[in-house]
């Protein structure tokens, strides 16, 4: 964003501060200064008037002037193509030093002296305007023949280009600069008055809305009989690279730049077949972009570009267009579209200034000076964004924030210099927001603008204050659970392995691995093979063990503990091991030829980590698992995750051995805090009892039958041994150790028979089995 000095002048006072203090100030509150520019017109050129021009006896593009410098008319040969009798003009006399050690001096040009030099802006130190001369106007100030064009202040400026971050469209306008350092340097600003006079053109609009499009239009009929160029805007818009020839656009252009209103203008005729009445058309269109129609016509897309064939170039009558439009729509809309834009599309998506009146009020202003027009006192309205956004928050939220007090008056000086609305009821706080700072929307965002315009170097420091707290939150508690549950894994030999937060949509879909819900999937992903989040952890712990056995590894034991998702975007922690090939190295104790890892060997693997678990089965047709060897695995009753071998075509397909996965959901894992018990100081004696059992009878139903009935002298039970043969029929022989003992002495033979028989008494009652 650039401004001059003299133009921040005309909304603030100013003239008391140096540049330099200026920058200070600027830098100070977050309007970071990139470059400061002083123009300074070099002296001995002054103002001339062009008498007379002739062309050069002896060259075609050369003209001979003569020019009234006050003291004398000289004579100058000039090859501008613009120039003209009657212009005041910038005229560099002999002597003048232009730079470069470029010095004026009484020439001969083809046969012709002259005695100067016309100039163009940029030969006198200014910024470029045209390819050809300077021609001057009042706008800079009296006009006095022989004047030094130095001693005009409002030519003597200083161009300040200010870095904005994207979040300040505020600021993309002097005004919105200015309102920035009123609330630091703590002076109003100046209050604006438009003069211009409003008549009855006989012209009208008729503006048709449709599905209530969110934006803000104003409209204003203009019939322009003509229009001259003013030097000092002409010369700001050059300051701002954005200058053109056109004196109504140039007017355009710098009502935009200095209040920030957005502002268009169209042919009106074409907008009303050539009648009276201009007929515009309104709404949305089906990808959601609000449009403008004439008939069938598309004249814009409001906020983001208009269309060429409709836009105002030196017609009779102009219909001016003051707009606003939410920038976050209108970003999202262009973006997902992919629409072209135009060069006001920038202030747009950021916020442009939403005072469509002052807008509008401020460029009819600029008209009345230099231009003959009659302005139609009608105006043409439509707004469905409603009223300003509301923040509340309070004076102790604020100051705990900051970290001192603040007085109230402080408070509400900066917000409502700052443009915001601001009641205080006691120490409670509301603020209303304009619909210009599209950046405000919480309380922490009315701290940071109180912040930056206090200063943070004038916020107090305060030595660091620790008081100790209570710790054992829920956070805490996770991360010691998280914590400990990895330091085990690491202990029982798996190494932790991290992966992104991502996976491969494909794979997925190839294992029947259900992957997020279409419209909750990532829109734009960082890569093919990650464009989706991961729903399970086991994927990517699969894809490194394949790695690594590539890498010529004979076993490859892997855990992460991370996050997924599920197909509705809800997030929970998982726990998964992989185990891959050997279950130990080769040594003189296995031959050279150790064992692969196999189901019960790495359940018990499973086991050290996350302790005592059962397992269920489970009948299942998986890709990605094995149907013979997969269950669930349950902890305290309640279904944790599974327990697999890989289906023999994932291994193949993955250059794997034999492989085994667990997935366990990480709040099913226990995370009390370990308390001591009792233990008996008396022998533990076991018992094992082959059991004649139907092969429809799982030894889950039988720990289900067995676990609340049996005495309290049974410390656990498993099963040792299965043994089938033809003469059994349908029953299997299942060989079950009890582990019998007492914390209060030692049992004897009668007593442990005793509980024996209780064993054997339940089984018969419950499942109508017996021994063998």
């Amino acid at each position: 964003m650039i401004v001059t000095k003299n133009w921040l002048q005309e909304w603030i006072d100013i003239s008391d501060l140096s540049v330099e203090k200026i920058s200070e100030t600027l830098n100070s509150i977050g309007l970071e200064v990139d470059g400061i520019k002083k123009l300074q017109i070099p002296p001995g050129v002054v103002v001339g008037k062009v008498l007379s021009l002739e062309k050069h006896p002896d060259a075609d593009k050369l003209n001979v002037c003569q020019v009234d410098v006050k003291e004398s008319v000289l004579q100058i040969v000039c090859g501008a193509k613009n120039v003209a009798p009657g212009q005041f003009v910038a005229v560099a006399t002999i002597g003048a030093d232009l730079g470069n050690g470029f010095v004026i001096k009484k020439t001969e040009l083809r046969g012709v002296e002259s005695y100067g030099m016309i100039c163009g802006a940029d030969e006198i130190s200014l910024v470029k305007m045209n390819e050809g001369i300077l021609v001057l106007d009042d706008s800079i100030g009296e006009l006095v023949l022989g004047k030094e064009l130095c001693e005009y202040d409002l030519l003597r400026d200083i161009v300040i280009d200010i870095e904005l971050t994207a979040n300040r469209g505020d600021c993309l306008s002097v005004r919105g600069v200015a309102r920035d350092l009123s609330a630091a340097l703590k002076r109003d600003l100046f209050e604006f008055e438009a003069k211009y006079d409003l008549t009855l053109t006989g012209k009208t609009l008729d503006l048709d809305v449709k599905e209530n499009p969110s934006c803000s239009l104003l409209y204003k009929i203009i019939d322009i009989d003509s229009c001259e160029s003013n030097l000092l805007r002409a010369f700001r818009l050059a300051c701002a690279d954005k200058y053109c020839d056109d004196p109504f656009e140039q007017n355009l252009r710098y009502s935009i730049h200095s209040n920030g209103v957005i502002l268009r203008a169209y042919d009106f005729m074409k907008c009303s077949n050539q009648s009276d009445k201009a007929k515009l058309f309104l709404k949305k269109d089906e990808n959601s972009i609000i449009s403008l129609y004439h008939d069938d016509n598309l004249i814009e897309a409001v906020g983001i570009n208009q269309n060429g064939d409709f836009k105002y170039k030196g017609a009779k009558t102009a219909l001016l267009e003051a707009s606003y439009i939410d920038p976050s729509f209108v970003s999202e809309v262009k973006t997902k579209n992919k629409i072209e834009a135009d060069e006001l599309y920038f202030n747009t998506s950021r916020g442009s200034e939403s005072d469509l009146n002052f807008g509008i009020n401020y460029f009819c202003h600029l008209l009345g000076v230099g231009c003959s027009v009659q302005i139609d006192e009608k105006e043409y309205s439509y707004d469905s964004l409603g009223k300003r956004k509301i923040v509340k928050t309070n004076l102790k939220y604020i100051e705990n924030f900051i970290g001192q007090k603040i007085q109230k008056d402080i408070v509400e000086s900066i917000l409502k210099r700052l443009g915001l609305g601001c009641e205080f009821f006691e120490n409670d706080l509301k603020i209303s927001v304009p619909k210009f700072r599209a950046d405000i929307s919480h309380p922490q965002d009315i701290v940071e603008e109180i912040v930056r315009i206090i200063g943070i170097d004038n916020i107090a420091s305060k030595p660091l204050s620790i008081t100790p707290k209570r710790f054992l939150n829920d956070t805490y508690k996770l991360y010691k659970k998280s914590t400990f549950y990895r330091q085990k894994a690491a202990g029982g030999g798996f190494f932790e392995s991290l992966h992104y937060f991502f996976d491969n949509k494909k794979l997925m879909e190839k294992y029947s691995i259900k992957p997020l819900r279409e419209e909750l999937d990532l829109v734009n992903p960082i890569t093919e093979e990650l464009n989706t989040l991961r729903v399970t952890l086991v994927l990517n712990l699969i894809k490194s063990v394949s790695f690594n056995i590539k890498n010529s590894y004979k076993s490859v034991k892997l855990f992460e503990l991370g996050g997924v998702v599920d197909q509705n975007r809800n997030q929970s922690q998982k726990l998964a091991f992989i185990f891959s090939g050997q279950i130990e190295e080769a040594s003189v104790l296995n031959h050279g030829k150790p064992k692969e890892i196999d189901f019960f060997s790495f359940c018990d693997k499973v086991s050290s980590v996350i302790g005592e678990f059962e397992l269920k089965k489970d009948e299942q047709k998986h890709p990605l698992f094995s149907p013979f060897e997969y269950a669930r695995v349950i902890i305290d009753g309640v279904d944790a995750g599974y327990i697999s071998r890989l289906h023999l075509n994932a291994e193949k397909e993955f250059d794997l051995p034999k492989t085994y996965v667990c997935e366990i959901d990480f709040k099913s894992l226990k995370d009390e805090i370990v308390k001591a018990k009792n233990y008996s100081k008396f022998p533990m004696l076991s018992r094992d009892l082959s059991l004649l059992v139907p092969k429809k009878i799982s030894f889950g139903k039988i720990r289900e039958n067995l676990n609340d009935k049996l005495p309290k002298e049974i410390k656990s039970f498993y099963p040792i041994d299965v043994y089938e043969n033809e003469e059994l029929g349908e029953f299997l022989s299942l060989t079950v150790r009890f582990e019998i003992g007492s914390n209060e002495k030692t049992l004897n033979e009668d007593e442990i028979n005793s509980i024996v028989e209780k064993i054997l008494d339940i089984l018969k009652k419950s499942l109508d089995i017996g021994i063998r």
